[in-house]
């Protein structure tokens, strides 16, 4: 049976009835099946019935555009099987902004979005892996961890997500196309129409500028996997903070300016919202717990398709290098999450009770040890003490989650 609990309220099942032949309830003659037509026959009428009735439930799903939390959960019956995901209509205009207008148009801010929660990692059985998926003794297990534990996010838990994304080639790196995981770089937040908050080493891929390399924006894509979700948007701008230091890795902070184009898709309206800048008196205090995000290296050394987060306590400053410009935090016990390679860029979340705020953007860890490790602290760069220089070019950010 497979649980499609990941599947967001903004995206729509189709099921469909796995092949195979039916057969004769217990008692029942194949002489019997043959009075109401063929076994060919009776076996296409059960499979037309058995897939009418999933249309049915899925119809009877309500579709509410609302915190993640009240998203529905589907249980396949045996003989149906996850064929595709796609996009539900999102008609919220507040949650689900035109494509075009997420570039120009002010936004609500994200808002009334709880913690996540990190449950104990799930197992399922299947009859074959899905994407991010690994197998062991004929059992599926869903890869809820990254190196270091981290959790599957809920779909629309995140809608500030945004994943630098590599283009299909790069031919001065490799001749062969480049898969969904190979495309995975860095993450990224969205905080004003047109700009995400990334970190500075971000910017560079394989030696070039990803400005100039193809690479695009990727905003409202839960499962990275999936080649049609989401919504790009190209690269207009690239501007780091002018004291970055590449070798120690200081003020490792940059901004992104995209724009919709031609491969814009502007037919598609997803769950997309800004997420809140740290004002700097609310910041977290020593102790708080706080979550960063990401599509990062997975125990398997290979990206992760769903998004996961990580669940981190702030540390105190005194063991934080550079601690006026950086955040440090790590997990809890020996499988406390660590944020690890394609998490950079990323936002560390705090939440104020309901209200998701953008305290930290992953950076490196301390000494550089190797993630998945308990050794050091992840190292996140204070955004606060960069908001003026943000709003430089952002414009005045808002320091509530009221409507624009």
């Amino acid at each position: 049976m497979l649980t499609a609990r990941s599947v967001s309220i903004a995206m729509i099942l189709a099921l469909c009835s796995a092949a195979g032949s039916a057969q004769p309830a217990s008692g029942q003659t194949a002489d019997a099946l043959s009075s109401g037509g063929t076994a060919d026959e009776q076996d296409e009428a059960e499979r037309q019935a058995s897939q009418q009735a999933a249309e049915q439930r899925i119809e009877q799903v309500p579709w509410a555009p609302v915190a993640p939390d009240n998203d529905p959960v589907f249980d396949l019956p045996p003989g149906e099987r996850l064929i595709r995901i796609l996009p539900r209509v999102c008609t919220e205009t507040g949650r689900c902004p035109e494509p075009d207008e997420i570039d120009t148009k002010p936004m609500e801010l994200a808002d009334n979005l709880a913690p996540p929660e990190d449950d104990p990692p799930v197992v399922q059985t299947a009859a074959a892996p899905l994407p991010g998926e690994s197998r062991a003794d004929g059992r599926v297990r869903a890869v809820t961890t990254r190196a270091g534990f981290g959790f599957r996010a809920k779909p629309g838990s995140a809608p500030w997500m945004a994943q630098i994304q590599r283009p299909e080639k790069m031919a001065w790196v490799t001749q062969r196309g480049l898969d969904w995981q190979d495309r995975q770089q860095c993450g990224g937040a969205l905080i004003a129409p047109g700009w995400i908050l990334t970190a500075a080493h971000c910017l560079f891929d394989q030696g070039r500028e990803i400005r100039t390399s193809g690479h695009r924006i990727r905003l409202g894509v839960f499962d990275i996997s999936q080649i049609d979700a989401g919504i790009t948007y190209r690269i207009v701008e690239t501007i780091p903070h002018p004291q970055y230091d590449p070798v120690r890795y200081s003020n490792d902070i940059a901004l992104i300016r995209f724009a919709a184009d031609a491969q814009t898709d502007r037919t598609r309206k997803t769950w997309i919202q800004p997420v809140m800048v740290d004002p700097g008196p609310l910041a977290p205090r020593t102790g708080s717990m706080a979550y960063f995000y990401g599509w990062g290296r997975t125990e398997l050394n290979v990206p992760s398709a769903p998004l996961l987060f990580g669940k981190v306590q702030i540390e105190p400053d005194a063991n934080c290098p550079r601690s006026s410009i950086a955040l440090c935090a790590r997990g809890l016990g020996r499988q406390g999450s660590t944020q690890c390679k394609g998490d950079s860029g990323g936002p560390l979340i705090w939440y104020d009770q309901r209200t998701p705020m953008l305290v930290g953007v992953v950076s490196h860890n301390i000494e550089k040890v190797a993630c998945g490790t308990q050794q050091r602290p992840g190292v996140y760069t204070r955004v606060a003490s960069f908001r003026a220089w943000i709003e430089q070019y952002t414009g005045p950010l808002r320091r509530t989650a009221s409507r624009p």
